[in-house]
């Protein structure tokens, strides 16, 4: 999504790191040839990436050993943070706080519970004790709470999803097969939908 002077700029940063710029081509794009997929059988894969702060998605079709990109779509301010950023808000809504009620070392806690309470999402629900400045609280995060306050963020996800498929000019019963790249990917919820 970077506009000309943007892509201008990263190959001069490239070439003066003493690299050799053929082209430039996109996350999504550089991730597919990173697993590999360009020596797997002739097909359409849809790739995800979903990373701490973007998500990026593409249709990508190899045959004859050629890669061709059938569209690229993204959401630049979608990523794991912002299911970070959900987790914190609920919390403090569920308690009648705001964010700048906090001291920032009690809101830097906070978050940094929330995340790893996120990376072990799971079967088991976590019981956790949260540190709000005048008082500490027992909280329960369980899948059904991530999945409640995480479901505006998988509808935004579905948008660039489906202007790709959209883009392309394809039914989604012709995509081989879905890859999913990034860190967040890794949330069940968002494998899940």
């Amino acid at each position: 999504y970077f506009n000309d002077n943007q892509r201008h700029a990263t190959k001069l940063a490239a070439e003066l790191a003493g690299l050799k710029v053929e082209r430039l081509i996109n996350e999504p794009t550089a991730a597919a040839i990173a697993y590999g997929l360009h020596q797997k059988q002739e097909g359409m894969f849809l790739i995800l990436d979903l990373g701490g702060g973007t998500f990026d998605v593409s249709l990508l079709e190899f045959f004859d050993g050629i890669m061709e990109v059938h569209a690229s779509a993204g959401d630049n301010f979608l990523g794991g943070e912002d299911f970070v950023d959900a987790m914190v808000d609920d919390v403090l809504r569920e308690y009648g706080l705001k964010r700048d009620s906090l001291k920032p070392l009690v809101l830097q806690n906070l978050y940094l519970q929330m995340e790893n309470a996120k990376r072990k999402l799971g079967a088991e629900d976590q019981l956790l004790t949260l540190d709000l400045g005048k008082r500490t609280v027992e909280f329960a995060v369980t899948s059904e709470w991530f999945a409640r306050i995480s479901t505006p963020l998988l509808l935004r996800a579905k948008h660039p999803i489906e202007r790709a498929i959209r883009d392309a000019g394809l039914q989604r019963s012709k995509i081989d097969d879905v890859v999913l790249v990034g860190g967040s990917t890794r949330l069940g919820i968002f494998r899940s939908t």
